[in-house]
């Protein structure tokens, strides 16, 4: 029988059965690293969509703060990848913060637009009139080179009874901008922008969420493989596999494996494994996986259930490898109508399949004057 390296250690790890729960200690350093490198991405992120919301590309409402969540999500799931954070909610109050913020900074930079194209604006007027004195012309010429803000400020408190950013979100409110051919405004565009801020928040903190939450192992200090296995049951041996896993009976899951019922319009089970790359750790994804009104949906059974390597080789024993098209092939063909009692393939190998118009809401900056 074969024996846990982490229990001939006596290590405190996850016990056989039960579910895999973050425990990674509060690293100052690492989360200073992950902010700052989040910060960075929602400047950098804010740039380009600011740079194409004024470019006559038109944005989407949806896909633009998504595409803007991602990409600040992306670069702080690899500095936690690589500093091998485990707080998965420290991480998500991080990202949501700086997704937050990347939108925030778009907006600013529509008033910083604002500022210096209505400054330049006010001096070619000051300039051009001849009826204001040289004296007086030269002191007005001076300020907008100085300080445009000040000046722009008092133009936007008269406008909008708001000076400042604050001013130049309600100027950007009243004048709207267009969705599919039609001119919005107030309240919808308040609602608009608060939705986006919402889902750039919520993607940049789960993308880096994700990598935070996945199984590790503590004793050699590596991320848990990504599933390599893919083992494909019947649905309806669903309840006394989970129930063998949990309560650790190999021969059970072995038994299971390699005389299944007939695969029936209950759908597949698909076992995916997690293991350790420097012992036998190794946890278990099990999703079940059925098509209904022709389309395959997935329900997740049980997420990252640690298993004994004496399960995991009961659950490999006759695990086969084909390619991903090949898996996908096999399942287009499983889809298909046919006569007679229709023959399934016991296990597939290989990949791992889970369930995985103009106006984007800033609008352009436009003028108080």
């Amino acid at each position: 029988m074969l024996v846990s390296s982490h229990e001939l250690r006596g290590d405190p790890m996850v016990p056989i059965g039960q579910l895999y729960r973050p425990a990674g200690t509060l690293d100052v350093r690492s989360i200073l690293i992950t902010a700052i490198l989040g910060v960075t991405a929602a400047v950098l992120g804010a740039g380009v969509v600011w740079l194409w919301e004024r470019s006559p590309i038109p944005t989407l409402v949806v896909l633009t703060p998504c595409i803007q969540g991602m990409f600040v999500g992306g670069v702080m799931a690899f500095a936690v990848g690589r500093l091998r954070m485990r707080t998965p909610r420290l991480i998500a109050v991080v990202g949501f913060t700086c997704g937050l913020l990347s939108i925030f900074f778009v907006h600013y930079g529509h008033y910083v637009s604002m500022v210096t194209s209505t400054a330049a604006a006010l001096r070619v007027q000051v300039i051009q009139n001849p009826a204001i004195p040289e004296a007086r012309r030269k002191e007005l010429v001076d300020k907008l080179d100085s300080d445009p803000a000040s000046v722009v400020d008092k133009l936007l408190a008269m406008r909008t009874g708001h000076s400042g950013f604050i001013g130049s979100m309600f100027l950007r409110n009243e004048q709207g901008f267009t969705i599919k051919g039609r001119h919005e405004s107030g309240t919808f565009v308040w609602i608009m922008w608060g939705f986006e801020s919402l889902i750039a928040g919520l993607v940049a903190a789960s993308v880096p969420t994700a990598i935070a939450s996945r199984p590790y192992c503590e004793d050699c200090g590596y991320w848990c493989d990504r599933p390599t296995d893919l083992v494909t049951l019947p649905a309806a041996v669903s309840e006394p596999l989970l129930q063998a896993l949990r309560d650790d009976h190999p021969a059970r899951v072995a038994e299971l494996r390699s005389n299944p019922p007939p695969f029936d319009e209950t759908g597949f089970l698909d076992i995916a494994l997690h293991n350790c790359p420097g012992c036998d750790l190794c946890f278990a994804n099990v999703t079940r996986r059925y098509t209904k009104k022709k389309e395959t949906k997935f329900v997740p059974l049980v997420k990252m259930c640690r298993i004994s390597p004496e399960a995991a080789a009961a659950l490999r024993s006759t695990t086969t490898t084909t390619t991903v098209g090949d898996h996908e092939q096999e399942q287009e063909q499983e889809e298909e109508p046919r006569s007679g009692q229709p023959q399934y393939p016991e296990e597939v190998g290989g990949g791992w399949h889970s369930e995985h118009g103009h106006g984007h809401g800033h609008g352009q900056a436009g003028t108080p004057v």
